[in-house]
């Protein structure tokens, strides 16, 4: 698969509802949604984009999000949720409509 211009996913901001984006599929346009470098937590064919120094620059607590391989993350600062395309590495749309069960069924956000 070729790469996408335009990717749509879910955009999570601190003490909001996530929302849907639809953004330019560059570097320079995701860390410009999240603020900073970015970071990548894939589980299936999902993947949570981050700042990977949310925690560094004391960014406000996101939510929590369990399952991923096995555990519970947290999030500080903005984070994205797309598709990832696991042969070509790249970001895909968002394979779902809702990201209430992300990645494998195991895998639940709660946004608190």
């Amino acid at each position: 698969m070729a790469k996408k211009e335009r990717i749509k996913g879910w955009k999570k901001e601190p003490g909001k509802k996530p929302y849907r984006i639809d953004i330019s599929n560059e570097l320079q346009a995701l860390q410009r949604q999240v603020g900073g470098y970015i970071e990548t937590v894939t589980e299936g064919d999902a993947v949570i984009i981050c700042d990977e120094e949310g925690r560094l620059k004391n960014l406000p607590y996101n939510c929590k999000i369990f399952g991923i391989h096995g555990e519970i993350a947290s999030f500080c600062g903005t984070i994205l949720f797309f598709g990832v395309d696991a042969d070509e590495g790249e970001f895909t749309d968002c394979p779902r409509e809702d990201i209430g069960s992300f990645g494998p069924k195991e895998t639940r956000v709660y946004l608190t």
